[in-house]
């Protein structure tokens, strides 16, 4: 039994937790939130479980690590491996590996060289593993290429476009695309450099190009919005009528002589009916995967059924929590595994 703490309960950190308290092999020992109208329910109340659960809802992560005896952390709370820092160091120093869905944790090499360096040197010192994973990066937009490269004589170029519900989704979660906010907000914050969009890009192009052997010499990003015209009601908020319910994020990778081998586009809407899916697909917004290796041999590679990024992102950080906890000690990413397959 794999006894872990969970911090994070928005609408990713929910997921997680009703996967693992229903799996039987794993065994919530703790659950951290900061939202302090969550404080001190029962975990089972607050999932709509339906049932107490006997585990309080708390609101530090440091206290309940103290108080409780665990072999992980789950975290579901921040993008950006600066926001968690403090989590992890805190983890690692009680002994707890470490398993976060924060986009920037899956390949900090990138934007955050010096952090990367002291969570791997501690994450050793103390014989744990940090792992950052998702659906992407973590697996769609990293692992399915990697493992199609294979039997490839050679590759050329990588171009992936996803499109991905934003409905299940909590608004802390879709705050960052400006997603229900006027187009004019959206170019303002765009402007300024306030709207952070989509993080992880950056982390899957520098981990492909490493595992490919090519150097990237420069990265470029677009962003644009997409305007709703009907309103979309979901579970966790309402966008209306000429509100963003979409936003479009292209990030591609050039070599030093201005060669572009790496395209990724992702297109996260919020789609909580059909009505809203079937006026995206007019738009050409079709959901899934859609991956071409250029190489030989040439390859095209479509995933469906990948629409609910929240609910995949939780399978897949759960599912990894056996292979982390026997992993070798360091701070580890998506490309260091074999794919996970879940356990019962």
């Amino acid at each position: 039994m794999i006894r872990v703490i969970l911090h994070g309960l928005g609408g990713v950190g929910q997921k997680i937790a009703k996967l693992v308290v229903e799996k039987p092999f794993l065994e919530c020992v703790g659950a951290v939130t900061a939202n302090s109208e969550d404080w001190g329910k029962d975990l089972g109340e607050l999932l709509g479980l339906g049932k107490k659960l006997g585990i309080e809802v708390s609101s530090s992560l440091s206290e309940k690590i103290e108080a409780t005896k665990a072999d992980a952390v789950l975290d579901a709370t921040k993008s950006l491996v600066k926001d968690i820092q403090d989590y992890i160091f805190t983890s690692i120093r009680a002994g707890l590996n470490f398993v976060s869905v924060c986009e920037e944790l899956a390949y900090p090499w990138v934007d955050s060289p010096q952090i990367a360096k002291e969570i791997d040197e501690l994450a050793k010192g103390y014989s744990v593993t940090v792992f950052g994973t998702g659906i992407n990066p973590g697996f769609i937009g990293d692992l399915v290429p990697l493992m199609f490269t294979a039997p490839c004589k050679n590759v050329n170029r990588i171009i992936s476009n996803r499109t991905t519900n934003a409905a299940g989704l909590g608004a802390s979660a879709v705050g960052p695309f400006a997603i229900g906010e006027s187009e004019e907000e959206f170019k303002k914050r765009l402007a300024e450099g306030t709207l952070k969009g989509f993080t992880g890009h950056r982390e899957i192009i520098r981990e492909l190009a490493d595992a490919l052997g090519w150097k990237i010499a420069n990265i470029e990003r677009k962003v644009e919005p997409q305007v709703s015209t009907i309103q979309r009601r979901g579970q966790f908020f309402t966008i209306e009528s000429g509100k963003v319910c979409g936003v479009k994020t292209e990030t591609s990778g050039f070599r030093d002589d201005g060669e572009m081998v790496i395209t990724l586009t992702l297109m996260v809407v919020f789609q909580p009916t059909e009505e809203a899916s079937k006026e995206d697909a007019k738009l050409g917004f079709k959901a899934g995967d859609f991956i071409t290796i250029d190489g030989d041999p040439k390859l095209a590679i479509e995933v469906k059924g990948f629409s609910d990024a929240a609910q995949l992102t939780a399978n897949h950080a759960v599912n990894s929590i056996p292979y982390v906890i026997h992993a070798r000690p360091g701070l580890l990413s998506p490309k260091d595994f074999p794919p996970f397959a879940p356990r019962v």
